[in-house]
């Protein structure tokens, strides 16, 4: 049994995501703490923060509460979830860095990667003996968030070739879509893989996601550029996730 807190940012997507991901943890043996429900001998041993980064408010309030959980369980496990590990894990690594969590006891998954293979290798990191400091990961992760880190900055960059491939090209709108297409999203979105929800804590009406992410590459929105290309859920998969959630007591539920 390990204990986890979990911080979700943002819109309602975001919203339904961070309880998937804590309904993946509790599926895994986990117990959710609130910062509220934290004592001195009863700390979090995986904090779990998925983040925002539609505006520079945003990014700035979820580096804040990046810093808040940390700083709250200093020796816990990390994992990084949400919108701006897609836009910039390379930052949110540094932070981190100062933050002196160290690399084999963090995990940062975007959008763009295994969010269920993220919340294996986050139970890993408590597992053993709840010794963080002394986890190894895996090569292959310490590879994958590598790898992260540059794909960060690659986002970044590619929004700036695309605004001067648009300026130098206008007329050629369907090339620079399919360039961005290909450059962004290579993998199935992550957030396809957690499992469904049974309950939504602390709400009276229960979000449940049918549809996600974005090809529209609208010139003003980061969106597309952080979320997977756009897919959405079966009808029976939907009514499934309905019924789960009226199951444990919602009356309301928001699409």
């Amino acid at each position: 049994m390990f204990r986890f807190s979990i911080i979700a940012l943002g819109c309602k997507a975001n919203q339904y995501d961070a309880q998937s991901l804590a309904q993946a943890l509790a599926d895994a043996g986990g117990s959710q703490v609130s910062d509220e429900g934290q004592t001195a001998d009863r700390r979090a041993d995986l904090v779990v923060v998925a983040t925002c980064c539609i505006t520079t408010m945003a990014m700035r309030k979820s580096r804040l509460e990046i810093r808040k959980a940390v700083r709250k369980s200093p020796n816990c496990a990390v994992l990084i979830a949400g919108c701006y590990c897609d836009y910039d894990a390379g930052k949110i690594h540094a932070m981190l860095d100062s933050l002196n969590v160290s690399p084999n006891r963090r995990i940062v998954a975007g959008h763009h990667d295994n969010l269920k293979q993220a919340v294996q290798q986050a139970v890993a990191l408590v597992g053993e003996e709840l010794s963080i400091v002394n986890c190894q990961l895996p090569i292959e992760q310490q590879k994958q968030q590598q790898t992260a880190a540059t794909r960060g900055q690659d986002v970044r960059e590619t929004r700036g070739r695309d605004a001067r491939d648009t300026n130098n090209n206008t007329n050629n709108n369907t090339s620079i879509k399919s360039l961005r297409l290909a450059a962004i999203k290579r993998n199935s979105p992550g957030t396809e893989f957690l499992p469904p929800i049974l309950h939504f804590p602390g709400r009276q009406r229960a979000f449940v996601k049918i549809q996600d992410g974005c090809d529209a590459f609208c010139s003003y929105c980061v969106v597309p550029y952080t979320r997977s290309r756009l897919w959405w859920r079966s009808i029976d998969d939907v009514d499934h996730q309905c019924r789960l959630l009226v199951a444990t007591g919602h009356q309301e539920i928001v699409l």
